[in-house]
């Protein structure tokens, strides 16, 4: 009796075995494919990320059972066999994500070069993890199980398409740049004149990439400025905007390092405001793509700046990274013309140059000298600091002549002062694009040969006519004196030959 009993239990346990892998069995008797097509839905994703699919672990769709793929990190194991099929919480897309470099090589990548691709990656579970390839923002990773399993119909399903670009942030880097004022007057512009020791006031633009589920390691503004412009560290301040307001919220500094000089990717910048991490490696309040931070800060006009058609440029960079991919998007440039002021000095009618003539000049209230300088042999009077040229912006100047050449007459009141105009004229290159538009110096009234670097005003001078030391006067006095000489010998002679003949 006792044997037939375990013969009957035996039985029922083979029987409830095999019911309970109906499921299985069935769904592999329907077997559901696993090959996938992967597509993007979002075409503007296209060519902007490659997708590395790693392998977690082997599915059996007849048994249902789930089996780990040797080697894997025991975080990333323990989340599978919590969730089985069913896996793809954020727990194990963190867990795989921590342990990316642990997980092995990818048993596929998808270069995402077209918007959909076809891939039998056999029955398991499965780690997409997207790669930014520079120009686009960041990606979520996600969880794939190959093929589908239907809880519903305890079936398995065909995995027939999977849309990753759900999974991908599609904001691109935006950057901007704007020249605002120069020496508190108000320019808002992509580019602008400036003299020597002139302060120029400029704007920098990024917007905010990220999430809170694909948070960046690094974040930093940078900007490249040409030898002729001096970065001013103190002016930095920094906004955090709300994408419509110009400035909002004011960022404490604590959040932030001004880096001078910076370095990114082998490009050197001469500063950048470069955010700091928290303890868990990722930067600190910048996962809101509607919003944008914004750095002002200035620069001052130094002896280093060129003139004419060369400007001198300053360039956005945003240096920013992931996970796995760093890199370094540029910005508009914008750009500071300058020039130089010269003064001919020559007689009355235009043809000798004088030299010896000293002029000092003046900025349009008559007021603040900027600088003194003499004529040379050539006529040529060129204003100087420590040997170089000194550089002007566009506008009106006054020279005032203070001592004329030797011989000449020194003008006085209105005829001491020469007005010079530095006119020139910009134009943007019609190859530049909207958003970076460039500029060219193509005119400049009174400018020098070819290089359009400096404006040239002629001064003449009138003779001396009246009489002077060492001039016509001293002739004239002899003369005079000769003859009142020659007259007082024949006086003398005459009333001696009265005097002898009495």
């Amino acid at each position: 009796m006792t044997k037939s009993i375990k013969k009957i239990l035996a039985a029922l346990l083979v029987v409830a075995t095999l019911a309970l892998m109906i499921p299985f069995s069935a769904s592999a008797a329907r077997t559901a494919k696993t090959e996938t097509t992967f597509k993007l839905s979002d075409s503007s994703v296209v060519n902007k990320f490659k997708f590395d699919f790693y392998k977690l672990a082997d599915v059996d769709t007849t048994t249902g059972k789930v089996t780990t793929v040797a080697g894997l990190p025991s975080a990333v194991a323990s989340e599978i066999n919590k969730e089985g099929t069913d896996a793809n919480t954020t727990a194990l897309i963190a867990a795989a994500k921590a342990n990316l470099a642990n997980l092995g090589n990818p048993v596929k990548t998808w270069d995402a070069t077209r918007e959909s691709t076809t891939i039998d990656l056999g029955a398991g579970i499965f780690y997409v993890h997207p790669i930014a390839k520079g120009t686009a923002t960041m990606a979520n990773d996600s969880i794939v199980v190959l093929p589908m399993f239907n809880n519903a119909t305890q079936t398995w399903v065909d995995a027939t398409e999977v849309d990753l670009a759900s999974k991908v942030s599609t904001s691109d880097i935006v950057l901007d740049k704007t020249i605002t004022k120069v020496d508190d007057t108000d320019v808002n512009a992509k580019y602008a004149t400036a003299g020597l020791g002139s302060t120029v006031d400029f704007k920098l633009e990024a917007n905010v990439p990220g999430s809170d589920s694909a948070k960046l390691k690094k974040y930093a503004i940078a900007d490249k400025m040409d030898a002729g412009l001096t970065f001013n560290k103190d002016s930095v301040k920094v906004y955090y905007t709300d994408g419509a307001t110009d400035r909002t919220t004011l960022v404490d500094s604590s959040k932030y390092e001004v880096k001078a000089p910076f370095s990114a990717k082998g490009n050197t910048y001469t500063f950048a405001v470069d955010f700091k991490a928290d303890a868990d490696g990722y930067v600190k309040d910048i996962y809101d793509a509607s919003k944008k931070m914004v750095v002002v800060f200035n620069a001052t006009v130094n002896k280093n700046a060129t003139v004419g058609k060369t400007s001198n440029n300053n360039q956005v960079s945003l240096n920013y990274a992931n996970d796995d991919t760093e890199d370094v998007k540029d910005g508009p440039t914008v750009q500071v013309f300058a020039f130089n002021l010269q003064v001919v000095k020559v007689d009355n009618n235009g043809t000798t140059k004088l030299a010896g003539a000293t002029f000092d000049l003046f900025k349009a209230d008559k007021t603040t000298k900027i600088a003194t300088a003499t004529s040379d042999n050539n006529g040529l009077v060129q204003f100087t600091e420590d040997g170089v040229q000194i550089q002007l912006a566009a506008g009106k100047y006054y020279v005032q002549e203070t001592a004329a050449p030797e011989g000449y007459v020194l003008p006085t009141d209105d005829a001491a002062w020469t007005e010079i105009t530095v006119n020139p004229t910009i134009s943007q290159k019609t190859s530049a694009g909207a958003t970076d538009a460039q500029y060219e110096l193509t005119a400049l009234v009174n400018s020098g040969v070819n290089t359009l670097a400096f404006v040239k005003q002629t001064v003449k001078n009138t003779k001396i006519t009246v009489p002077k030391t060492g001039g016509m006067g001293t002739t004239i006095f002899t003369v005079c004196g000769a003859s009142l000489i020659v007259l007082a010998g024949v006086m003398f002679v005459v009333l001696k030959r009265k005097k002898t003949s009495k």
